[in-house]
């Protein structure tokens, strides 16, 4: 899985930056999530309703084992249960739509619901998950 990870990375942070240390889900979250697209056995079954908000930046956390579980970890979870509410081919337009407006830019959380505009159900999971926080 780490593979499918880091070249993830070359979409989620390096075609589309963001910050780090603010925002640590809109590559984070993104690039796990890839995972589970690439490999079914990937892990996704992480609690949604596990506290932490997978927005918070990492000054947020209280350690690195709570970072990695929100961030990664529930921010995988929402993302995939987005787009199963949302179903596969409008979730992924709007994944496309937010990667072909944010390339080469820095992007921040606003960027993420002005793609999936049109999918208030997808949106409705990631803010419960705290992506918008």
């Amino acid at each position: 899985f780490i593979l499918v990870h880091e070249i993830a990375h070359m979409w989620f942070y390096g075609m589309i930056g963001n910050s780090q240390f603010r925002d640590p889900w809109l590559d984070e979250s993104f690039a796990s999530y890839a995972e589970v697209l690439v490999d079914a056995s990937a892990p996704d079954g992480t609690d949604l309703q596990m506290p932490g908000e997978v927005g918070g930046s990492m000054a947020d956390f209280p350690d690195t084992d709570e970072y990695f579980s929100v961030v990664y970890g529930k921010g995988r979870a929402a993302l995939v249960a987005a787009r199963e509410a949302a179903g596969p081919d409008a979730f992924d337009a709007a994944l496309r739509c937010y990667i072909n407006s944010q390339a080469w830019q820095i992007a921040v959380p606003d960027d993420v619901t002005v793609a999936f505009a049109e999918l208030p159900e997808a949106l409705r999971i990631l803010e419960e998950a705290g992506a918008f926080s």
